[in-house]
């Protein structure tokens, strides 16, 4: 799985941890264990996401998860 980050601003400011997920091997018709991506702002300035998303063409398998 790619995650695709977008934006623009001055230095980087967003760090995703982990930064890549290994789902192993999956059955046919089973799922995966859950597995979570904590966004971190690590800059001083606000950071505001407006949207994420999958990527088009992504199985519908997939799920974005909202969690606060």
């Amino acid at each position: 799985m790619n995650i695709k980050m977008l934006g623009s601003a001055g230095p980087l400011c967003i760090r995703a941890v982990p930064d890549t997920l290994d789902l192993g091997k999956v059955k046919a018709n089973c799922q995966s264990a859950k597995q979570t991506i904590a966004i971190y702002n690590i800059c001083s300035l606000p950071l505001d996401i407006k949207k994420i998303a999958l990527t088009q063409g992504t199985s519908s398998e997939f799920k974005i998860t909202n969690s606060k």
